[in-house]
């Protein structure tokens, strides 16, 4: 490959500069692209390694699990419904 390159400089001595261009296009998609491997890695891993939390499979850490106060609801309901 490198001997077709020098030898098209000839014709072309404007491709040789393309190439770093190139280098560097390249190293910056590969960047972005490990970025986004590592960051979808760890959304997977946040999601499968519980930490022993009870409650529902949203991850939020609500109060999901807690009892519900059935009276404190009417009371709420009633209260808007008097408006």
């Amino acid at each position: 490959m490198r001997k077709l390159l020098h030898a098209s400089l000839k014709l072309y001595p404007r491709i040789y500069r393309f190439e770093s261009t190139m280098d560097i296009q390249l190293l910056i998609i590969l960047v972005l692209c490990a970025a986004a491997g590592f960051y979808l890695g760890r959304r997977v891993w946040l999601t499968f390694a519980a930490k022993g939390q009870a409650g529902c499979a949203k991850g939020c850490g609500g109060a999901c699990g807690a009892a519900l106060d059935v009276d404190a609801l009417q009371r709420t309901i009633e209260a808007r419904a008097a408006r």
